[in-house]
């Protein structure tokens, strides 16, 4: 499928969801010559693209000053489109175990999630379903992104941000637990106001977990080895790799020499070669 937005030419090359109001696909620039990627929020429903265009004009009445999150809008016959910039998925629920080793790494991550809450130019009704299903993405140095990768049906306008913070709450417990049964100040703290539904807005949620982290500190060395290794496991993978080929390709060699020659010649440089002088044999006594 091919769309005109504007000055683009969209031409689809995957389809990340499909759905009974939107649907959601990867898209190509055909008049671009370097073809960047975009991610395109397609809605072929009207009342559905009625409640959109609604939400998106009252957070920009309410902060004008604040940036679109789309980056241009167009409509062809039944179907309106929300052009978005694209990136690659990289889900929190799978990335997150792995770059959180240590409680302090898991507050942070919670407070970077916070913070991307805080400053995306998301209406509250696309943020509360960003969180509801999971579109939050983690960078290989911490920080959070969201993807618009969105069922739009269950989209409701009167959505607030006490709403968005209680799933973020719901969100912080979650990378909280990655730590196990180890108590924290922060994950109790959290979880008593997440089960009363306290948090009104980002900033409560924010401060609690500021509070009461731990101190970031140096990790012990075992976790500084455990980081080599996960940072280095494929390239020490490689040498030994190389290594292991080396040693059986001499193996061969030396067992071929010895066939043939009766002795291994290079052995020869580990022998004393003072050992015999003429005709006097300096090993004997």
């Amino acid at each position: 499928m091919q769309f005109q937005a504007g000055d683009m030419l969209l031409s689809t090359v995957g389809t990340l969801f499909c759905g009974s109001v939107n649907d959601v696909l990867v898209c190509t620039d055909l008049n671009n010559p370097y073809h960047p990627k975009y991610l395109l929020l397609l809605l072929h429903d009207r009342a559905c693209t009625r409640k959109l265009v609604s939400v998106f004009d009252e957070a920009a009445e309410a902060s004008p000053q604040k940036k679109t999150p789309y980056l241009l809008c167009f409509s062809d016959n039944e179907l309106m489109g929300f052009v978005f910039p694209y990136r690659e998925e990289r889900m929190l629920s799978s990335y997150a175990p792995g770059q959180t080793s240590t409680p302090q790494l898991q507050e942070q991550l919670c407070i970077n999630l916070t913070v991307e809450c805080m400053a995306s130019p998301l209406p509250y009704p696309l943020l509360y379903l960003v969180l509801q299903q999971g579109q939050i993405h983690l960078e290989k140095d911490g920080s959070v992104y969201f993807l618009p990768t969105l069922d739009l049906s269950r989209l409701d306008p009167q959505i607030g941000e006490a709403d968005c913070a209680y799933l973020c709450a719901g969100h912080v417990l979650e990378i909280l637990a990655l730590g196990g049964k180890k108590r924290l100040s922060s994950r109790e703290l959290v979880k008593k106001k997440f089960s009363n539904s306290s948090y009104r807005n980002f900033h409560e949620l924010y401060y609690d977990i500021r509070v009461s982290s731990l101190p970031l500190s140096k990790p012990g060395i075992r976790q500084r080895l455990k980081g080599f290794w996960n940072r280095h496991k494929d390239q020490l993978f490689r040498v030994l790799l190389v290594v292991c080929v080396v040693l059986v390709i001499l193996t061969l060699l030396f067992l071929l020499s010895q066939l043939l020659f009766g002795e291994i010649p290079l052995l020869r440089l580990f022998q004393d070669a003072f050992e015999t002088i003429g005709t006097e044999d300096l090993t004997s006594t």
